[in-house]
């Protein structure tokens, strides 16, 4: 019996990594039409996803500051409000929450209090957690809401679950609320809810107190106007608000004082406009009928020199109170006024940023999920074309010594290389669109706080999303190239 052939078996030879690279890049520019094809896809959901993103930030950022620079063009209103209106348990709460300790806010409600330093540090990390809840349970549809509290609403929430019975029924409404988080652990909210009643009692003391402070400035007031002695703050009237308990330092009196002025200029501004004969002046300057002319247009003919000097001149022709408004202050307020108007709609405009995915917004994060299931169907159509078209190249790979991980491997790259092309146009592309937006509705407000930082971190960010999906869509692709048959594949035409 002749002697069996020995078949002598070799070690699987695998290429480099470099190696598999070079192969791949070949293959892409091979298919290059097919490629660019994935890459618009790629490129299309990225620039979606960043504008998205980038319209987010600055919106964010332009909301935060626009709140801040509106509390100091209203301080002189939020104080007019301060001494005539009683807060309420949930304002202050929030205040309380808010207030730095060194700010004058703190301060005054520790006065209110006859607190020492130990309690009212208590009370304001009280608030503090307090705050947190309160804004969860107004955060919550009115659905949520009323299956877990029925019809309570703030401060009321906590007195309704002080009951046990209630407790363990929000306790278990809410567990069966999956996609419901809590802020806090239950027992956390248990315990809170024990100090309640305390806290409550020293909140209401401080509201109790500030109810006496603004009874004995309205004993000054009587039938004056509060906003009108606010250009008086610095004399008397300040002397009063003092005396009466309330924080007011000196920095603040004199912006109050200064802003006090302007609301009484503004009102006799906007009483002007009213004058039939200054109204018919107006009209034949700018060439419009009466009926036009409004207080819109009467700011904005006050906001260049020239034409608030010819309206000063109406003033004093018809011996209008606000003839002796020096022209330099009529184009100030006029141009503060646009400026508030910027402002408020700029807060607007920011209202809905805050909720859903990344802070997009509820809408917002549904069509960002939207354009990744678009982006990873038209990229996992795309390689699976590609694997259609290279039956034949990965047969004969494979019956050069290919192995199943190898094929995969290059068909993931592949890719990779062209989620990173992709990913790299799209960020750049959606940044360039969202910032251009941005400037369109915000104009002059988005000129200084265009936030850079955040921009580039949001660009690679969606960079790095669109190389992951790309390589996520190709894993099917990639294991049916992998699985192919050498025989079969040779056979397709």
């Amino acid at each position: 019996m002749p002697d069996a052939t020995q078949i002598d078996i070799q070690e699987q030879p695998f290429l480099s990594l470099g190696r598999t690279i070079k192969i791949t890049v070949i293959g892409i520019r091979y298919r290059l039409f097919r490629s660019i094809v994935t890459i618009v896809v790629i490129a299309v959901a990225v620039a979606f996803l960043m504008n998205i993103i980038s319209e987010s930030i600055i919106k964010r950022t332009i909301a935060y500051r626009t709140t801040d620079r509106l509390k100091e063009m209203r301080q002189a209103t939020n104080w007019a409000a301060r001494l005539t209106i009683p807060e309420t348990m949930e304002q202050s709460i929030q205040d309380l929450a808010d207030a730095g300790k060194d700010s004058p806010n703190y301060v005054e409600r520790q006065r209110f209090g006859e607190f020492d330093e130990a309690a009212m540090n208590d009370l304001k990390a009280y608030c503090e957690t307090a705050a947190m809840y309160l804004n969860f349970f107004t955060d919550l549809d009115y659905g949520r809401r009323r299956a877990l509290v029925r019809y309570a609403t703030g401060v009321d929430i906590f007195d309704r679950l002080l009951d046990v019975v209630r407790f363990n029924e929000f306790q278990t409404t809410l567990t069966e609320m999956k996609s419901l988080r809590f802020p806090t652990p239950i027992h956390d909210f248990q315990t809170f809810l024990g100090h309640w009643p305390t806290n409550e009692k020293a909140l209401e003391k401080v509201i109790e107190a500030k109810k006496v402070a603004i009874a004995k400035v309205s004993q000054y007031l009587v039938d004056r106007s509060v906003k009108g002695q606010m250009s008086k703050v610095g004399g008397e009237f300040g002397n009063v608000i003092r005396q009466a308990g309330f924080e007011l330092t000196d920095e603040t009196r004199a912006v109050l004082a200064e802003q006090g002025r302007r609301i009484i200029e503004t009102d006799q501004l906007e009483q002007s406009i009213n004058n039939s004969a200054v109204r018919r002046d107006v009209a034949g300057y700018l060439d419009k009928l009466p009926t036009d002319v409004d207080l819109s247009v009467m700011w904005r003919l006050l906001e260049r020199t020239k034409s608030a000097t010819w309206y000063l001149e109406k003033l004093n022709k018809y011996s209008l109170p606000s003839k002796e408004i020096p022209v330099e202050r009529l184009v100030l307020t006029a141009r503060l006024k646009r400026e508030e108007r910027a402002l408020q709609l700029a807060g607007e405009l920011g209202e809905d940023v805050g909720g859903g995915m990344l802070g997009l917004g509820e809408r917002m994060s549904w069509l960002v999920l939207a354009s990744m299931m678009v982006c990873i169907v038209g990229i996992a159509n795309a390689m699976l074309m590609s694997v259609t078209e290279r039956f034949r190249e990965i047969a004969t790979l494979k019956c050069l010594g290919a192995l199943d991980g190898f094929i995969m491997l290059m068909f993931v790259l592949e890719a990779c290389f062209l989620g990173v092309a992709g990913g790299f146009a799209g960020t750049i592309i959606g940044n360039i669109l969202g910032i251009v937006r941005m400037l369109i509705v915000y104009g002059n407000l988005l000129v200084s706080p265009i936030p850079f930082s955040e921009l580039f971190v949001a660009m690679s960010a969606s960079m790095v999303v669109g190389v992951v999906l790309a390589a996520f869509a190709s894993v099917y692709p990639s294991f049916k190239a992998a699985k192919l048959a050498p025989m079969e594949a040779m056979r397709i035409e």
